[in-house]
């Protein structure tokens, strides 16, 4: 019957059925979400304050910046960390743009495999 609620579109029915069947387990598992989220925020939470006494505002965001070092680069912020490796010597400017270039074909690769229906699975063997 919920099925066929939710396949026709009744309004009344779909709203019943969020309220009654969706929403709570939705909302227990938000809470538990939070006292996670909770669990691991609260000691980075007293760090920063703690650094930011010691020594100032600035400073801490710099070091809670990199608290996880380099292994928590976000993937997106890729190419200006390759541009700040060239500009201080740490890499050539040959090497950046292979490792753009790399990047820029996975990309392409990944979208194409979603388009097909093959989603990440693009560069596996499986097919």
């Amino acid at each position: 019957m919920q099925i066929q609620a939710v396949r026709s579109g009744d309004k009344l029915i779909l709203s019943s059925l969020w309220r009654e069947a969706i929403k709570p387990y939705f909302l227990q598992a938000c809470g538990l979400l939070r006292g996670v989220t909770m669990l691991f925020s609260d000691p980075a939470t007293r760090l920063r304050l703690d650094l930011i006494r010691l020594a100032g505002e600035a400073d801490a965001n710099t070091i809670m910046s990199n608290l996880a070092g380099s292994a928590a680069d976000l993937e997106s912020l890729g190419p200006l960390v390759g541009l700040a490796q060239v500009a201080r010597g740490d890499m050539s400017r040959d090497a950046y743009e292979v490792t753009r270039l790399t990047r820029l074909i996975r990309q392409f690769a990944l979208r194409a495999g979603g388009l097909a229906g093959l989603g990440d699975d693009i560069f596996s063997n499986h097919h």
